[in-house]
């Protein structure tokens, strides 16, 4: 199955009441695509080509996580400027010394989650795991 917007803006549940305030465009194609992401997650149907071997999704209502390799991915901030970040399960950001980088550099950030586990791989490779 796969959405449009307009078939996701005309239905009852995703127009906005007459006294909320009208989203920006910008919101309502987060919540376009994070719906379209939600709902092929859940159909089972959404494998790109080339998807890599153990990928999980697991879409909720109010959250999108995706685990590979021992790593999590989520969603970033809309004021990031990329779209997706990693990180390991058990990662720990803190520093080994005051105002030191992180001593756990198991994270990232990337546009595209092929590129976030393209990036996850090449970690495990050079052994920053």
């Amino acid at each position: 199955m796969s959405s449009t917007y307009d078939d996701w803006a005309t239905r009852d549940d995703n127009a906005p009441d007459s006294d909320e305030q009208r989203p920006t465009l910008e919101q309502e194609r987060d919540d376009f695509l994070e719906q379209r992401e939600r709902e092929q997650a859940e159909s089972g149907g959404w494998q790109p080509r080339g998807w890599p071997a153990g990928f999980e999704i697991d879409a909720g209502l109010n959250e999108f996580l995706a685990r590979y390799r021992g790593y999590e991915i989520r969603r970033a901030p809309s004021y990031a400027p990329f779209r997706w970040e990693f990180a390991h399960a058990d990662y720990d950001g803190a520093p080994e010394h005051s105002y030191g980088p992180p001593a756990d550099n198991r994270c990232g950030y990337e546009q595209t989650l092929v590129d976030c586990c393209r990036e996850i791989d090449q970690q495990i490779e050079e052994g920053t795991e």
